[in-house]
């Protein structure tokens, strides 16, 4: 839809719904959408692309961001949702240091060194060319690489902050085989060389993948386990024994909460502002008190 917006003059920009969606899913969301904004001025500057287009698609950006950000600060206080405090590494949007280190983790535990040279290369190549899909592609993964530099990524596993540009990675990277493939002097084939490179990247990333989930997908369930054994029947116990005035503090904010229907706080804070946003021993004497 993109780069669809980026070769017609005039129209539309049918792209919008779907980054404001991408807003909603993810926090980060919007970051997608400005490398595209920023390419639809550029062609609007040539007169390539209409600047009422350009215009239209800015302010149906900007007013989706900002009732967002409105609609979270009326509801967490911050423009962010307020598992931002709780699982990224640094809670300062500033400041700088682990993200480098978790890019270069996930690296190395997906294989994604074997195809980040040739995403890259494409990456340069495209950014001479503004009205290349590959140059979407190449922002959209340059910003949300930012925004992993700027908060640290998370502590959860599996890179989630890295796997909602991955589909953009191995595109570029099947675009650049096909760029070396034409360096190279061959001009036959470069669509099967492409489709070759984007599938190889996947499939050792997705190898890996689930190499690494035969290891915890066990511990998973015997956890899972755990749960229905022990808090299933705490809650159903709980429901008929305590009076509903009752309070419960714990970190499993799941089913023991939604069986029992006691007012519950969240010790991980991902449920409470208050916890998500101070010190231990700030939280002991708020749980303490309430």
């Amino acid at each position: 839809l993109a780069a669809g917006d980026l070769q017609r003059s005039a129209g539309w920009p049918r792209a919008v719904p779907a980054f404001c969606a991408a807003s909603l899913m993810r926090p980060e969301g919007m970051l997608l959408a400005m490398p595209y904004l920023f390419l639809l001025t550029w062609r609007a500057r040539s007169g390539k692309v209409s600047w009422r287009k350009t215009i239209w698609a800015s302010a149906g950006l900007l007013g989706c961001a900002g009732a967002t950000a409105a609609a979270r600060w009326l509801y967490f206080g911050v423009p962010v949702p307020n598992t931002f405090f709780v699982k990224v590494e640094q809670q300062a949007l500033w400041s700088t240091g682990s993200g480098l280190a978790y890019l270069v983790h996930y690296g190395r535990d997906s294989g994604a060194f074997v195809w980040v040279p040739l995403a890259l290369g494409s990456a340069l190549a495209a950014v001479r060319e503004s009205g290349h899909p590959a140059t979407l592609l190449a922002g959209a993964l340059a910003c949300q690489i930012a925004f992993i530099q700027l908060t640290g990524g998370d502590w959860m596993p599996a890179g989630r902050f890295i796997v909602p540009v991955l589909p953009a990675a191995h595109l570029l990277a099947g675009d650049g085989a096909a760029r070396l493939w034409r360096a190279w002097g061959r001009g036959r084939k470069e669509a099967s060389v492409a489709v070759a490179a984007m599938l190889a990247g996947g499939a050792l990333t997705f190898g890996l993948a689930v190499r690494e989930r035969a290891i915890v997908v066990p511990i998973a369930r015997a956890y899972t386990r755990g749960l229905e054994a022990g808090h299933l029947q705490l809650a159903r116990w709980l429901r008929v024994s305590v009076p509903p005035t009752a309070r419960m503090a714990l970190a499993d904010v799941g089913i023991l909460p939604y069986v029992s229907g006691l007012p519950t706080i969240d010790l991980l804070g991902l449920t409470d502002s208050f916890v998500s946003r101070h010190s231990v021993s700030e939280n002991a004497q708020y749980v303490l008190a309430d």
